[in-house]
């Protein structure tokens, strides 16, 4: 069967392929391994590319991340050259089949083809309809910012805009983002869900403005977009690879393959390199320093929600004329203090706090000459966001810590996923904690003893804060495993806890917030719920540090109460390296102050 290639090699010239001779690859692969004619050395070559790896949604491993049938072709038997033959054969027997892979068709016709067969998308009605009213002249990377509420953007989200002119002449804008449908309100169902066993995910394609208002007006969450500088080709795989997505059984799991892993994937079509920057965990964070450090970025821009924007432009000028502007916009009396106001940053303010102010509390509504008025002054001057908390300078999002206690015991720490509220979080919006899936052990040298001393499937807490006496709810909840106070003794017990208060900012570098709430935890056949109370402050210092100070106070049943004072300081060397220490006393257990030296390694 092997003159069959030296046949094609003769015609190959030609844009015709004919059925028989793909069919015979198939024979060929066993029979030709000897002597390997040029095509077939080709052949290879393609299915060894790591774009060809890109579209077929390939991890480091070559192990397909999306199982479905209707996607993998060759599912029984993959392998990136199998599914290559496998799709050249059907190019040829299934006259929809160009339909259903536009982006593998694309691929072929540019790097198997080289230009000398065209395929033909006329008949493909969805496809094109698609395309008419989703141009991708453009394309943007969106990332909003975290929100520890919900635990499928709890580290933030990214997804794409796809930009201009529709087959009307109309320019438009598509937001393409994946998803998954949260469908229960049992919090350990849906961590089952998302971390072990996977939801159904599939991606949706809306007007861009629709994801604006809603992250900006109803999330208050912020706006970076980040325009890529890609070919028409490289915008081409993109489109079509998406529609090649779009009614595919992909299964979302929050810490393996989420809406960044898919972003990553969906970008390595257009730039394979990519691909090199998947490592243990895949964030929103992690796909935006991916294209930053590939120089994929065209241009930066940054849209703050009005609460954001109030706060930012708030602590950039005085207080008596924060007041003064403040007190004008809720009397209505808006020509009056614009007459006032010349200060750039001031104006931003004035207009950040005149969306904010729900239409209840005004007293006269702003009009549109106040507005054309006000947008005038703004727009004499520009503002460029693009430094301000900016995404890409946050430490990385997986740690290993070391630590030593007083009793010379260390403390080894993995998180996967996780950042520390005495990590560096001067780049998000709010102090907070996330640990997903951590693991602690606690070596204790002069006993030669190893023992597990926490693992925590879920430990959130959010202390946000805007300005100075504006309060902001604050919470915290945990589920795990953990040593702790029962009684005088520290034992290991399962919990489930959760608290709510407020924080606020006493000073622009000093935070304050309390948290009343309870829980449950089970140590052996004792079971019980506790009560707690806490106050605590966080204080930016000078040289790339921060102090925590906080006060606890928990009541477990019929026990005595608890009490603990801490207080921690960090000091960030670089981005990667986090030095701490910490003196915590225990009221009512003992006089002795316990202390801890440790590293954080970001990575």
């Amino acid at each position: 069967m092997c003159w069959l290639i030296t046949f094609y090699n003769v015609f190959k010239k030609g844009w015709f392929l004919p059925t028989f001779f793909v069919l015979s690859l198939f024979s060929c692969k066993a029979n030709c391994s000897q002597s390997q004619t040029p095509h077939d050395k080709h052949l290879l070559s393609l299915a060894n590319s790591p774009r060809w790896h890109a579209l077929l949604q390939l991890d480091q491993k070559l192990k397909p991340r999306i199982l479905d049938k209707n996607f993998i072709l060759t599912i029984d038997d993959f392998s990136p050259y199998n599914e290559l033959l496998e799709t050249l054969k059907r190019v040829e027997t299934e006259s929809e089949f160009r339909c259903k892979f536009p982006a593998r068709m694309t691929f072929l016709q540019t790097e198997f083809y080289k230009g000398k067969r065209q395929f033909d998308f006329s008949s493909c009605s969805d496809l094109n309809k698609y395309s008419d009213f989703v141009p991708y002249d453009s394309l943007t990377l969106v990332y909003a910012s975290e929100v520890l509420s919900s635990t499928t953007s709890m580290m933030g989200h990214v997804f794409f805009k796809a930009s201009g002119i529709n087959h009307k002449g109309t320019p438009v804008e598509h937001s393409i983002a994946f998803l998954s449908e949260i469908k229960t309100l049992n919090p350990f169902k849906l961590l089952y869900e998302s971390l072990i066993v996977g939801m159904p995910g599939f991606f949706i394609v809306r007007p861009y403005q629709q994801d604006k208002v809603r992250y900006l007006n109803e999330e208050k969450r912020n706006l970076w977009e980040y325009q890529l500088r890609f070919s028409d080709y490289q915008r081409e795989l993109i489109k079509f690879h998406i529609w090649e997505l779009k009614d595919k059984h992909i299964n979302y799991l929050f810490q393996d393959y989420n809406c960044s892993t898919l972003a990553l994937y969906v970008l390595a079509v257009a730039e394979p390199s990519l691909k090199m920057d998947e490592l243990l965990f895949v964030s929103p964070v992690d796909v935006i320093k991916s294209v930053e450090s590939n120089h994929l970025i065209n241009k930066t821009n940054v849209i703050l929600s009005d609460t954001w924007a109030t706060a930012m432009y708030g602590m950039e000028i005085d207080r008596s004329q924060r007041n003064m502007i403040d007190n004008y916009v809720e009397s209505g009396q808006y020509k009056t203090v614009l007459g006032y106001i010349e200060d750039p940053k001031a104006l931003l303010y004035l207009q950040a706090k005149t969306q904010l102010v729900s239409p209840k509390e005004y007293t006269q509504k702003p009009d549109d000459s106040f507005m054309r008025a006000l947008n005038k002054k703004i727009d004499e001057f520009q503002v460029d966001l693009s430094e301000y908390k900016k995404p890409t300078k946050t430490p990385q999002d997986s740690i290993v810590s070391v630590q030593i206690n007083h009793a010379g015991q260390l403390l080894f720490s993995f998180v996967p996923a996780a950042r520390y509220l005495r990590s560096d979080n001067e780049q998000f919006f709010t102090e907070s904690q996330l640990k997903i899936f951590s693991v602690s052990t606690l070596l204790d040298v002069s006993n030669e003893q190893l023992s597990l001393y926490e693992f925590s499937a879920y430990d959130v807490i959010s202390i946000p804060t805007t300005a100075e006496d504006v309060w902001h709810d604050a919470g915290k909840f945990y589920l795990g495993y953990k040593h702790k106070y029962i009684g005088n003794d520290v034992k290991g017990a399962i919990e489930l806890s959760g608290a709510y208060g407020w924080a606020t900012l006493l000073l622009p570098d000093v935070e304050f917030y309390s948290l009343i709430g309870g829980g449950i935890d089970v140590c052996g056949s004792d079971c019980g719920g506790f009560l707690s109370f806490e106050l605590g402050s966080i204080v930016d210092l000078i040289y790339d540090s921060k102090l925590l100070a906080s006060y606890q106070w928990e009541n477990k049943r019929a026990l005595k109460p608890l009490e603990q004072v801490k207080i921690e300081i960090s000091h960030y060397m670089n981005q990667k390296y986090n030095l701490n220490l910490s003196a915590a006393k225990q009221f009512s257990q003992s006089a002795e102050v316990r202390f801890t030296v440790g590293l954080d390694y970001h990575f």
